[in-house]
């Protein structure tokens, strides 16, 4: 009887030996994780052609205007005249310096036709550039066309120098002419990805983590309520 219940403890208690090894064994968790970088960027690149052609362009060269001085007398109380033809190209840039010796009047006309006042002082034809009552006057003109214009001075008795500050007359020239023929622009799109992977394992008794598991409770509760049977058949084998 006694060989009996012994064999009968050790039957009921073989759940929670069988429990045991699995409780006593580590358990591994494993994560593995992925970072991906995308990276995109463009280049743009503008690109122009160019052709070239023979041909002419337009410079300047020094005009021929000799200094000279311009006198003329004059009734008392009247002005006097005085006209001087200028043969031009069109484009040609007078640049003129006028002293008098007494004030004196100047008209740009484009025709030698021309009207006075009746004391001869003021030319009534419309001109085409004045300075009344000057003693130091420059001259800045553009001939609009080829063609003759007049200087006409008036006043009263003086004495006019002019002098020639850098004019020109255009000039004809051969020249590489170089335009844009057309302009292109291209795109590109450049893309790289760069991807990281890392795996990360941890291990625990499983004494930690099953015990106060959910689901390891109703194992637990059948080990204590067999080793509690255990000992009662063992206590009771003991008084037979």
């Amino acid at each position: 009887m006694h060989r009996t219940a012994m064999l009968a403890a050790l039957i009921l208690l073989s759940p929670i030996t069988a429990f045991l090894p699995s409780i006593a064994s580590p358990t591994a968790t494993t994560s593995l994780a992925t970072h991906e970088i995308n990276l995109t960027y463009t280049s743009q690149i503008f690109t122009t052609y160019f052709g070239s052609s023979l041909g002419t362009t337009v410079g300047k060269a020094p005009l021929n205007f000799p200094s000279r001085g311009i006198g003329f007398l004059a009734p008392k109380g009247e002005c006097s005249e005085y006209s001087l033809p200028v043969t031009v190209s069109r484009g040609t840039q007078l640049n003129v310096r006028m002293t008098a010796s007494q004030p004196a009047n100047f008209y740009l006309l484009p025709s030698y036709m021309f009207a006075t006042s009746l004391n001869g002082c003021i030319v009534t034809t419309a001109p085409l550039l004045v300075s009344e009552n000057f003693t130091a006057f420059t001259l800045h003109w553009t001939a609009p066309q080829q063609g003759t214009f007049y200087f006409v001075f008036t006043g009263p008795t003086a004495v006019i120098i002019l002098v020639n500050d850098g004019s020109v007359d255009p000039t004809e020239q051969a020249a590489n002419l170089t335009y844009a023929k057309s302009t292109e622009t291209s795109f590109s799109v450049y893309t790289s990805t760069s991807t990281t992977s890392y795996t990360t394992t941890s291990t625990a008794p499983l004494f930690a983590l099953q015990l106060g598991a959910r689901d390891d409770l109703p194992i637990l509760a059948l080990a204590a309520i067999l080793a509690i049977l255990a000992s009662v058949l063992l206590l009771y084998a003991r008084k037979k």
